[in-house]
């Protein structure tokens, strides 16, 4: 895996995305894919592997894993013993697992494998907050906003 993924940034991403698009993607790979899938082989990648090494990156505290709070004069939380639980957003979780369906879905395309097994994951989507709308004196004010 790590070895096609590589591949997969100089080569595709590379050429056919945006200079963002590609810093973006680079990103994930480094930080988060080939960590944790690189030692897979791309052929016997299964599903289940994408699905428990996603659930293992949705759950894992951040300064935990990053050593962030060790890296402190004077540690706070992970390091002194009582986990912050930092972890990713799931909008995040959701960024990680669509750069693993684009990596796999060009391997489809080069015949490197038969099935991009990343399609065959759900990922829990974002829960963005819905607004509560405006009280009844907001709204009796909104239409003397509006004249001025």
């Amino acid at each position: 895996m790590a070895e096609y993924l590589t591949y997969w940034l100089a080569t595709v991403v590379k050429v056919n995305r945006r200079p963002k698009t590609y810093q973006g993607y680079e990103s994930v790979v480094r930080v988060h894919l080939v960590p944790g899938l690189g030692t897979k082989k791309l052929r016997t990648l299964r599903a289940a592997d994408v699905r428990t090494w996603l659930a293992r990156v949705a759950g894992a505290c951040q300064c935990c894993k990053n050593g962030l709070d060790a890296a402190r004069r004077e540690p706070e939380c992970c390091a002194a013993g009582e986990c912050c639980e930092m972890r990713l957003s799931r909008r995040m979780v959701q960024s990680i697992h669509a750069v693993l369906r684009n990596a796999l879905e060009s391997a489809v395309r080069e015949e490197l494998i038969l099935r991009n097994v990343a399609k065959l994951v759900q990922v829990p989507t974002p829960d963005y907050g819905t607004g509560k709308g405006l009280t009844v004196p907001q709204a009796r004010l909104a239409p003397e906003v509006g004249r001025r």
